[in-house]
């Protein structure tokens, strides 16, 4: 995992040593990047976790810690990061104006990081913000961890309301199946919302679509042309005697689209297809601690079956792994 948060490359004309210098001074307590760059592999960053701050030349300066990250359209991204970047930026479309041009300007090293030579800059590009807060300039005394602990809840709180404020919500959802060019985008979703709150598999790399997924399983939900999550629809057991039984194998909605209905919409229409295909019974797999996703099953109509007690051993404990399950035999 990675450990740090670097700043510049060469012949960035300073950029980078002029941005180093603000978090040190605690100027700048964000930075942004493109979701897409993450899909070479690099994990996205977690609240909690220390990162040492470099400069190109990979050079330890100090420390700061993660007090938030969220998922953000392009063209959603407020004036609250545009501060937070310490760049001077006077609002939101500054930054926007910015940050497009010098996202153009490295287009091909975006390419070459997504594996994808056909990507391009959307109005509706998904943005990673990283909000921090400075613990460390070394050399420097660090100040006290209780002082530490109340503004890290403020900054959490901060961005959670911020995460709110961004959110959008869709004029109208519509369920699809899926076509082998929404493969980047539900790549880019699968890097966006994977934590071990969710999967005990990390978002997989490369390709979306493999030997064990393909777009007949899958469903799409979008609005305005635009994929706000995906759900998919499984046999488990490849067996004439469990032909009966189908499985939602995964259901994930892009952070900026959350809570909007998309996922309850995904849901309502796994359970058709699975009726349609002649399924007697729907079934899934649910982590203990993802009890939002399952207050959404149970409203759709999943009811408890079983619970596999330390099923799986996740950021040094042990998760029980929750299977839920539909009777299709009746109808709603």
């Amino acid at each position: 995992m990675s450990q740090h948060l670097r700043f510049g490359y060469d012949g960035d004309d300073g950029l980078g040593d002029r941005l180093l210098a603000a978090v040190l001074r605690g100027e700048k307590t964000a930075t942004t990047s493109l979701a897409v760059e993450y899909l070479s592999g690099d994990p996205l960053p977690r609240v909690g976790e220390r990162l040492t701050i470099e400069d190109h030349d990979r050079r330890g300066h100090g420390a700061v810690e993660t007090t938030g990250v969220s998922i953000v359209a392009l063209d959603l991204v407020g004036d609250d990061v545009a501060r937070e970047e310490g760049e001077g930026f006077a609002d939101a479309s500054a930054w926007r104006r910015d940050h497009i041009a010098f996202w153009n300007d490295v287009a091909d090293l975006v390419r070459a990081d997504a594996r994808d030579p056909a990507w391009q800059l959307r109005k509706s590009e998904p943005v990673v913000v990283h909000r921090f807060r400075l613990l460390e300039v070394y050399g420097q005394v660090q100040p006290p961890a209780d002082a530490r602990r109340r503004q890290l809840s403020v900054d959490r709180l901060n961005a959670a309301n911020a995460a709110k404020s961004e959110r959008r919500v869709p004029s109208a959802i519509q369920v699809r199946s899926a076509v082998v060019d929404d493969e980047q985008a539900l790549a880019r979703i699968d890097l966006a919302t994977w934590t071990s709150d969710v999967s005990p598999a990390p978002a997989a790399e490369g390709p979306f679509f493999g030997p064990h997924t393909s777009p007949a399983d899958v469903l799409v939900a979008e609005s305005s042309g635009v994929i706000l999550g995906y759900a998919k629809l499984h046999q488990p057991l490849p067996l004439p005697s469990h032909s009966h039984l189908l499985e939602l194998a995964g259901l994930a909605v892009d952070p900026g689209h959350q809570r909007t209905g998309a996922g309850r919409a995904l849901v309502h229409a796994v359970v058709q297809q699975a009726r349609a295909r002649g399924a007697r019974k729907l079934s899934l797999h649910v982590l203990a601690p993802n009890v939002a996703a399952r207050r959404l099953y149970e409203a759709c109509g999943f009811t408890l079956e079983g619970v596999l007690r330390a099923e799986f051993l996740l950021d040094g404990g042990y998760i029980d792994d929750v299977l839920m399950a539909q009777d299709l035999t009746t109808h709603d």
